[in-house]
């Protein structure tokens, strides 16, 4: 369910990151059903907002 251990860590985090992304990178998710799982279970935790929430200004057509 998550990198190491029973709960998400910093690898998770670490990990993960990139794969929120998936315009420049080419990913689809429908092809790899673990990852999206485990993107499932991140997204899930309490607090989790997704990056483009965070960073608004990296929003194509925004002026950031």
């Amino acid at each position: 369910d998550w990198i190491v251990g029973q709960g998400p860590t910093i690898a998770d985090f670490s990990c993960c990151s990139y794969l929120y992304y998936p315009e420049p990178f080419g990913f689809d998710r429908a092809e790899w059903p673990a990852i999206a799982r485990w993107l499932d279970r991140i997204a899930a935790l309490p607090g989790w907002a997704h990056p483009y929430d965070l960073m608004p200004r990296a929003l194509p057509g925004t002026g950031g």
